[in-house]
């Protein structure tokens, strides 16, 4: 094995002592090790410190004959979006080396490559670890013949798993309507695997008559949606339910919509044209959140946890949403 970045030899772990059939590799220098009764020759190198951003592979050493040669390397490989650039390789060069199999990782999600009986593997992480990390997780089963391989299997592994339910309700015209359109396409994504359970996050998108209703009655509505899913179900859970809905536009000027909705669109469009104003309102808005003592969760579903410029743009059209369709509900 191979320690990474997040247990690189610098860095102060706690560590369990591994059994007496495991090897680590060295951080100093690439090393080969040779397991004569398995026929095969495993090759690599652990991070000395966390952010390693040379090309480790380029000093792995020479295939050793007769043997299933193959290459344990931490890596982000050509770059991989979300992933930090740690030992950076071309691909091309890990296909040429003259190794049958690299076994990669840091990156968590499965990725491989094969070229003339050449293998570039990334396993992925035998579990997802939290929203972003969605879809089937495992190992990677190998086997071989002499010194070629002969068959690589992906195992899903995972026992809960993270999924991603993006469902159009734009045809809704009730609260009522989204949620059956919600609990359906949830049924859709977990009817393959009845036996797993699921983590959910749901984001409902779309230009719906129900837009107002969802906006000012969300904790009811919410929590109905989660009970439908838990209780009837008993394997899904609803892990975050993003809202990305908007009314259909409404025919009419502002004057036509009535005094109060006029002054909010108004004042809201002042704020989004005085750059003094945004600063003062995020000085505001930072002071409640120290006095709150954490964070605030809607600032992170917006997807801006910072009062940031974009962050206040954001906020702003949040804002006049959420009070039109409290003044057009009556």
């Amino acid at each position: 094995m191979t320690y990474g970045n997040h247990d690189a030899a610098s860095e102060i772990t706690r560590r369990l002592r591994p059994p007496d059939n495991v090897t680590v590799l060295s951080h100093r220098s690439p090393e080969t090790i040779l397991l004569e009764d398995a026929g095969l020759a495993v090759h690599g190198q652990s991070y000395g410190k966390r952010a390693v951003t040379d090309d480790l592979a380029l000093a792995y050493p020479d295939p050793v004959p007769g043997y299933l040669n193959v290459g344990v390397l931490h890596t982000c490989l050509d770059g991989r979006p979300g992933h930090e650039p740690y030992a950076p390789c071309r691909l091309d060069w890990l296909l040429n080396r003259g190794y049958a199999y690299w076994a990669l990782g840091h990156v968590h999600a499965r990725y491989e490559v094969e070229r003339d009986g050449v293998w570039v593997v990334f396993p992925g992480n035998v579990q997802g670890r939290h929203a972003r990390e969605t879809g089937a997780k495992g190992a990677t089963l190998v086997e071989y013949d002499g010194d070629r391989i002969s068959s690589v299997e992906g195992r899903e592994l995972d026992t809960v798993r993270w999924s991603l339910c993006e469902v159009d309700v734009s045809e809704a015209v009730s609260a009522d309507d989204v949620q059956s359109a919600a609990v359906s396409a949830v049924d859709a994504l977990t009817a393959h695997d009845p036996g797993r359970l699921f983590a959910v996050r749901l984001e409902l998108k779309g230009a719906t008559a129900a837009a107002d209703e969802l906006l000012r009655d969300r904790e009811t509505w919410e929590a109905q949606l989660r009970a439908d899913l838990a209780g009837a179900r008993g394997r899904v859970w609803l892990e975050k339910v993003k809202l990305g809905v908007t009314p259909p536009h409404r025919a009419g000027v502002a004057g036509e919509e009535g005094e109060a909705i006029a002054s909010v669109r108004e004042t809201l469009s002042g704020l989004r044209e005085d750059e003094a104003a945004r600063a003062e309102l995020a000085s505001t808005l930072a002071a409640l959140r120290s006095k709150l003592g954490g964070d605030m969760p809607r600032l992170t579903e917006l997807g801006c946890p910072d009062l940031t410029e974009d962050c206040m743009t954001a906020l702003l059209d949040d804002v006049e949403q959420l009070l039109l369709s409290q003044l057009q509900g009556g």
